[in-house]
This record gives structure tokens, sequence and C-alpha cells, in this order.
């Protein structure tokens, strides 16, 4: 759930930039007087915020590789908008030229946001080697050899594609996150989705049809907003049900474009329905919220503030001191938060507090 979370502020971080920045592309003019200066900012711009995005999606990934999944149609998105610019920002009414610019700014934009990625990635990686590994010759200056093994979205990814090691955290059919997950999780918003498919389905054609014929007089920023926000909520939902283990807060990234898309429809329909949508909204968040929030798997964060005490006790002990834990077992949890316990607090010696670091802290957890 903490990887979740993080998840979910992530891509809300990233539409924020990328929808900014289609927003400074849809109203991007300048005069002949000025046009090499704003020529020159405009590109400076458009790194600075190709490399920012390119950072937001390392920080996404190697907080959860499915985030992947979640951005790639905000990131499709900025790179099309980019590449439509320029394509009918140049005069020539050969094709050819069109799609050269086109393709010219797509790679551009994408060289940029891979570069940010391929940095921040990397600062990533030698971080977890050092917090891992305890020790200090893992720098800046090593090898890539010795630090592919601590990839963590690739090690993740490699975990989770084999069924036989998510049959331990158990399987569901492919239809869970559609019927089960996604209303359980968002209640009216998630009836409101599915009860607007048909209608959405025709706005975003349209959408997309006007986004790429240019007609700037016929689209509006909102549209384009809308059409993100559906084609995160499609590609998550599909993708994510392919999985045979499926998990409800692996949906919760989608609270954002859902609130997008259909927290004014729930409103409305308090002018329609006057028993009052609006309030069994309210009173379906608030059971959600004392559930997940305070009674769903609550004594994880309480028993691992509660080891060092426990492991401290035992060391001061006559009795206890020969009975420290070799192992800590969550059973049927998610999998806890081994920083909490790394504390100097606790007075142990370096191999101390990797018997009861992740490295024998086993979970009963997928994904």
């Amino acid at each position: 759930p903490f990887t979740n979370t993080l998840e979910t502020i992530i891509l809300a971080m990233l539409l924020h930039v990328v929808v900014l920045d289609i927003q400074r592309c849809m109203k991007r003019s300048c005069s002949n007087t000025e046009i090499k200066y704003k020529w020159y900012c405009a590109n400076v711009h458009h790194h600075m915020i190709s490399f920012s995005v390119g950072a937001i999606c390392a920080m996404g990934v190697f907080t959860r590789f499915t985030f992947v999944i979640f951005a790639f149609p905000v990131v499709f998105a900025m790179l099309h908008q980019r590449g439509m610019v320029e394509y009918y920002s140049n005069s020539s009414s050969i094709i050819y030229h069109k799609k050269y610019n086109y393709v010219k700014r797509f790679i551009s934009t994408a060289f940029g946001i891979l570069l940010g990625g391929i940095v921040v990635s990397y600062g990533f990686i030698v971080a977890d080697a050092d917090f891992y590994t305890m020790q200090q010759d893992i720098n800046m200056t090593s090898t890539i050899k010795e630090l592919v093994k601590y990839v963590t979205p690739w090690n993740a990814f490699r975990y989770n594609s084999k069924v036989t090691n998510l049959s331990e955290h158990g399987l569901h059919p492919r239809i869970t996150h559609a019927a089960v997950n996604l209303p359980m999780m968002y209640g009216p918003l998630a009836i409101s989705f599915y009860l607007s498919i048909p209608r959405k389905i025709k706005s975003c054609y349209v959408t997309f049809r006007c986004w790429n014929r240019n007609k700037d007089a016929d689209i509006q920023l909102h549209d384009l907003v809308a059409l993100i926000c559906c084609a995160v909520i499609t590609v998550a939902l599909g993708v994510l049900s392919c999985a045979p283990h499926q998990e409800p807060r692996f949906l919760l990234p989608l609270i954002l474009p859902l609130v997008l898309l259909h927290a004014r429809d729930v409103v409305l329909l308090k002018e329609r329905v006057p028993q009052g949508m609006l309030m069994t909204w309210i009173i379906f968040n608030l059971i959600l919220l004392a559930f997940f929030g305070g009674m769903h798997q609550a004594a994880v964060i309480p028993s691992l503030l509660d080891l060092p005490q426990i492991v401290m006790g035992l060391k001061s002990s006559k009795t206890g001191a020969g009975t420290l834990p070799k192992a800590i077992i969550y059973y049927h949890t998610y999998m806890p938060p081994t920083f909490l316990i790394r504390t100097n607090n606790m007075n142990l010696n370096v191999d101390a507090q990797r018997e009861i670091s992740s490295d024998n802290c086993s979970s009963k957890d997928g994904f």
C-alpha cells in the first residue's frame, strides 16, 4: 500500500507536467520580431520538460514497475502533441516535410525523456546497491555488471512474470479487476465509468480526430485531458487484468483519472436522484477509509515499531540472550517496510540488522 500510494502521487505529478506542456503547445505563437528569442526559449523549455518527465517516470518505475502501464498513455500524448505542433507549424504543403518535422520532434522529445530516465535510474540503482549490500565499494564508478542485479523494476518484473511465483500469493480470474476490484475501490465512480463507456468512445474518437487535424477551434484542453484519462484507465485496466494475481490496491493510481472524468457526473446525479447520490458517495468513501485505513492489516506497522524494543529486551535479559529472532515472518500480509527497523536505537551491529532486515523478512504478497 505504501508503494501504491506513492505510485498514485507520481502519476499525478506526471499528469500535471504533461497537461501543462500540452497547454503551452496549444497556445504557442510568436511574432516575427521576437521569433529567434522565442524559438530559443521554447527549445530550452522543451528539453527541460522532457528531462523532467523522464525523471518522474524513473521515480515511478522504481517505485513500482507497473507504473509503465499507467504512464504510457500520458507520455505518448505528450510526444504526439509535440509532433503535431511541428507538423502543422511548417508552412510547406509537402506531406513528406510535415511528417519529417513530426518524427524529428517526436524523437527529440523521446530522447530527452530517455535521458532524464537514465540519469535518475542510475542514481536509484546505486542507492539500492549501497542500501542492500551495506558496502562502501558501490559508488558512481561501479561497473554496469556490478549494478545490473540491483535494477529493482527488472527483478520485480521477472518475479511477477512467472505464474509459479504468483500462485504463492493467490491466483484470480482475469475479470477480477473489472468486475470486483474497480467497483469495490471506487463505487459510484466505477459505475459512472461503465455507464459512460458508449458515450466516451464517441467523444474520444471525435477528440482524437480533431487533435490529428489540428482543429484548434473544435478542441479544448479539457477534451484532451479527458482523452488521456480514458486512455490511462482503459490501458491500465486491460493490461493489469491479463495478470493472474489481482489485488484491489493495484488499481489505486486510477483514482485521479476517474475523479477528473466522473466526479462531476456523480455530483450532478444529485439533481436527478432525490435520494442523494452525493451522500452515498461520501458514506461509501468513509466506510472504505475506516476499513482500508484502520482495520485492514492494521497490526503490521505497530509490530514493526515494537520490534526494536523486543529485540533489545531479549538481548538485555539473561534468559532471552540466546533466543534472538533469526527471521521475522509475516504471513498473508503486504511486505513490511523494513526501514522502520533500521534504527540506531537498536544498538545492533550490521550482521544483526541484516538478520532482521529484508534479507530474512518474508511476506506472502505479490507484485
